[in-house]
This record gives C-alpha cells, structure tokens and sequence, in this order.
C-alpha cells in the first residue's frame, strides 16, 4: 500500500519456486521449511507460495450461518489464535476469535484483527492477554507455526493456560471437517459480537478470499477435542 503509487516502483507476487522448480528465497525457505509447509497441505501450499488459486467452489454459503444471542451459562471460553507479527501493513493480520462453549454448542463471541504496529510482539501478547482476563478464558488454542512458537511460550511464562495446536491438514479440509457444525447450527454466530460480521464475511468467500486470517482463528477455536488435522 505505502509504494502502490510510486512511478517509480513496481510491485509484483513472486511464487516461492520458479517454473523450473528453484527455490528463489532458499536463504529465508530452507529444505525443513519448506517441508513444514508442504505439510500443511496441498492445497494450501499451492495457494500460499506457488500462487495456484483454489478453483473450487466456496464451501459455506449464506443460508448455512446460524446467529444466537449471548447466553449467560457457559462450560468453558476459548481463544483460538492465528499468530503474525510483521508490522508490515500487507502482511498477514494477528488474529483471534472468541469461543464460548456450552454441551455440545459453540458460540462465537468476538472475533479480532490486528494489522500494522498492533502487531508488533509486545502489543500483540498485550492484547491477547487483556482479552484472555476479559472474557474469562479457560484456553488459547495457539496455531503451532515454527517461526512463532516462542509468542505461545511468552504467552504461557506470563500465566496464561496454551494449547499449541499443529495443523496436519490443509486449511479447505480443516474447515471442511466442521462444515455439518456450521449448517446444523452446532456452531453458531453471536448476533452483533465484534468483530462476527468481518469473520463471516471471511467464511463465506472462502478459500476465494484474500486474507482468511479468522477463519484460521475461527476453527481453532472452534475446537472442543483433538482432531485429526491438528497435532496437539
């Protein structure tokens, strides 16, 4: 954004490997990286780092969301955290959603962006552990990603209760695998929760969109027991 008008430079998406399959990027991808994320799925690596747009269908439709009111009892509160902390306004934003769980139910409360210098570690870790305190949260379910892992080991040495999660699938199957939960309404949508709208809007373009940073968050934290595409 900040060199989108300047003549005299020109911005371009480079693809991780060229046609030819060399790495462009080997000193900041190296061959365990790269493992890394091919593991997290075809499609997804496809998507993310050689530029191959998904060309399937989106997955969840309007009619397919089920909105709900805050309940006042409740079993447990999660967080599920999708964690970035380049300060860089185009890279990824931070994000968080907000769980509350009763029985078999899953109600999504909030859902959080933070993009820019909220980014930045301190702020960041600042912010998930206000929100931690606010909501009364039982656990984070923390997305595990290599470059990241000391931000969940930060967050646990400032006494918040971590589940480091590994994703094991691609993000179209993970979201997939709790596709009957949204359209039978055991997944749920707090009706003006903050932040709920910009979430929705993530699901429904999905895996279409530009960013799906929440929608990351959202199946986090989602989670009530372990599942196959995630490594706890």
């Amino acid at each position: 954004n900040k060199f989108r008008n300047d003549k005299s430079r020109s911005i371009l998406r480079q693809a991780l490997f060229t046609e030819e399959g060399v790495n462009v990027r080997p000193e900041v991808f190296n061959e365990k990286t790269v493992e890394e994320l091919r593991s997290m799925g075809d499609t997804s690596f496809s998507q993310n780092y050689l530029l191959i747009p998904y060309a399937g269908q989106w997955i969840i439709k309007r009619h397919h969301i089920h909105y709900t009111t805050k309940k006042i009892k409740y079993e447990k509160i999660i967080l599920g955290v999708d964690p970035s902390i380049s300060t860089k306004t185009i890279s990824d934003p931070f994000a968080i959603v907000v769980s509350w769980q009763r029985g078999e139910k899953v109600d999504i409360l909030e859902a959080h962006q933070l993009i820019g210098e909220q980014k930045a570690k301190e702020r960041a870790l600042d912010f998930v552990e206000n929100l931690y305190y606010k909501t009364e949260c039982n656990l984070i379910h923390f997305e595990n990603v290599s470059a990241f892992d000391y931000l969940a080991q930060d967050l646990k040495k400032r006494g918040l209760a971590v589940q480091t999660m590994t994703p094991s699938k691609d993000k179209v199957t993970r979201l997939r695998e709790i596709e009957s939960y949204i359209q039978d309404g055991t997944i749920s949508f707090v009706m003006n929760g903050k932040g709920v709208d910009e979430l929705i809007s993530q699901i429904l373009l999905f895996p279409n969109s530009q960013h799906d940073d929440l929608v990351d968050a959202f199946v986090l934290a989602s989670m009530k027991k372990k599942k196959a595409f995630f490594i706890f």
